[in-house]
């Protein structure tokens, strides 16, 4: 697949590139203009360095399969500014986004397939400005949301279902999401807010922040309902404020823009936790990252840059000229190489009775069904051989045996071992984020949870647990989830008689993380991925009715979708998973 880039323009600098000043960064050497052999090499996809130790700063950026376009605000007349794309040599140059007037922060959705961006119509009024979203082929623009606040800098969650982005208070700016639909429009931070950039693993944004109007700007890490989780950086000798967050594709690294005590702004990368901040660039910002993770492109002097992300010599890109003096530096974005949309959970049920499980869709329409069990065994759905699909688990409590499936079909087990003592009720998850799901207890005996990160063998026993501690009242039901989007699932309960939900988000003895009221006194819980933005939440079955009622946040609220599954009865127990 061709591959895209996206820049947001701001800079006052003539369409006529100017000579370029010598600057020494990294090693001493003036930064080159791109050739245009270079340039060629660009329009690929997934980029590769490859050095030489005679002439780093001459490096040679080699392109494999997969680059993309550049999307950017381009300057009509001095005046209105319309979203363009381009390729990363200059050519191929369109105009995109209808008749909005692109005002910056375009993004580029994680498949790659659409922009979003906001707009300012031209008047004074309401509903002026906000965010559209176009096809990258620049077909099917549509605006998501108005308002005349004045929406800015969007970008996607890792499922392509929300937006979150920035709204200005007058003064200062507050963090919003909304749905690519429109609705559950959310504040997430009141004030003094900037720069969003969602993770590519989800679960956290990464933003620019002032605790006070007066204060430095410094990234922080919010959740997506936002909590604060963490504050990356703090004024040093090196930079006084750090601002344009922007995840590397592995989301273990974090670009940003520094600026040091004299004013001046560079472009730095840290690890996730705010750790091992280098200086890459010492005169440039809004950095974004290569698909690949090997580049950074950066608003430098010149127009726009890219360095080697582990560092080397800066180079300069072809400008943007467009027909009436354009402006082409700022606010880039790298359209990522497609790749498959992460799925949603789905649910099922199961008959306890005789032990045939009902899969279903999103749609509560049945996909498929199957015996497997015996009479009075306890369901529960996993993903035991890490192939990213997760199939039936059986625990009998009557002596500890656990039955686990490969497939969602009726036949024998593929695995089984002992595990607990009877009477415990089992749980299932990825408990330390390697990707593959394991089966634990929860001994309501002493409300003690018993974690083990393995998978028995052989009709053996399972051994000790690698970890267990004391969460909940008795009678409380268990059920497990990623809740904070980290990729470790962890342990909450259920209190059927009134509601009550309550989770931890670490594999610890202390109190509830998050407690809220969701359902009605005899529903039967489970959670999981409904909107693939990497956030788990509940769901409820109503044996009454025989209704499935989901939330897509972890708060109190009434059901954001709900179904009959098709197929169903009121003794059947509920199960969710990732079961394509």
């Amino acid at each position: 697949m061709t591959g895209v880039v996206t820049v947001a323009i701001r800079d006052k600098t003539p369409s006529t590139p100017p000579t370029p000043k010598p600057r020494h960064l990294n090693g001493g050497q003036g930064r080159p203009w791109l050739t245009a052999a270079m340039a060629t090499l660009l329009v690929a996809a997934t980029l590769v360095i490859v050095s030489s130790a005679a002439a780093p700063e001459a490096a040679a950026y080699v392109a494999e399969e997969g680059n993309g376009k550049i999307a950017y605000d381009v300057s009509f007349q001095m005046s209105r500014n319309t979203l363009g794309t381009v390729d990363p040599d200059g050519s191929n140059r369109e105009a995109i986004g209808g008749s909005h007037w692109a005002e910056g922060g375009a993004s580029w959705s994680p498949s790659g397939q659409q922009l979003a961006f906001s707009f300012f119509k031209g008047f004074i009024g309401p509903d002026n400005s906000g965010l559209g979203v176009v096809n990258a082929d620049g077909t099917g623009v549509r605006e998501i949301f108005t308002d005349d606040r004045g929406a800015g800098k969007p970008t996607w969650s890792p499922s392509e279902y929300w937006l979150a982005f920035t709204m200005s208070n007058n003064p200062g700016n507050s963090l919003w999401k909304i749905t690519i639909n429109g609705t559950a429009l959310t504040q997430l931070l009141p004030d003094n807010v900037a720069d969003p950039d969602w993770s590519p693993a989800g679960g956290r944004i990464a933003v620019a922040r002032q605790l006070s109007p007066d204060d430095s700007w410094q990234i922080v890490v919010v959740t997506p309902g936002g909590g604060i989780l963490d504050t990356l950086t703090s004024p040093n000798a090196q930079f006084v404020q750090a601002r344009h967050p922007a995840w590397s594709p592995d989301a273990t690294k974090i670009a940003f823009t520094g600026t040091d005590p004299t004013g001046q702004s560079g472009v730095w990368v840290m690890n996730a936790d705010g750790s091992g901040a280098t200086q890459l660039a010492e005169d440039g910002s809004d950095p974004e990252w290569s698909p690949n993770g090997a580049l950074i492109l950066y608003s430098g002097y010149g127009g726009p840059n890219v360095v080697p992300s582990t560092g080397g010599a800066s180079m300069v890109l072809p400008k943007w000229e467009w027909e009436v003096y354009p402006r082409s530096e700022g606010g880039y974005d790298w359209q990522p190489i497609f790749r498959q949309l992460t799925a949603k959970h789905t649910t099922g049920l199961v008959d306890p009775a005789n032990g045939k499980w009902h899969l279903y869709d999103v749609a509560g329409i049945l996909d498929t069904s199957f015996y497997y069990g015996n009479p009075g065994d306890y369901p529960f759905l996993g993903d035991w051989d890490c192939n990213g699909s997760e199939t039936p688990g059986l625990y009998r409590q009557s002596d500890g045996y656990v039955y686990l499936r490969n497939s969602n079909t009726q036949g024998v087990a593929d695995i089984k071992f002992f595990f607990g003592n009877p009477g415990d009720v089992p749980i299932a998850g990825d408990f330390n984020g390697d990707g593959c799901d394991t089966v634990s207890i929860y001994r309501p005996s002493n409300q003690r949870f018993y974690i083990i990160n393995a998978l028995g063998a052989n009709d053996g026993g399972l051994g000790a647990a690698d970890l267990d501690y004391v969460f909940g009242n008795p009678g409380d039901k268990p059920f497990v989830g990623d809740f904070d989007g980290d990729g470790i699932e962890t342990v909450g309960l259920h209190r059927e008689s009134t509601g009550l939900v309550y989770f931890r988000n670490s594999h610890s003895q202390g109190n509830a993380d998050s407690q809220f009221y969701f359902g009605d006194p005899g529903d039967r819980l489970i959670a999981g991925d409904w909107t693939a933005d990497g956030v788990f939440s509940p769901a409820l079955f109503r044996p009454s009715n025989t209704t499935t009622y989901m939330r897509y946040t972890n708060t109190q609220g009434v059901a954001d979708n709900e179904y009959i599954p098709i197929t169903n009865d009121a003794t059947w127990l509920p199960v969710s998973g990732h079961m394509n």
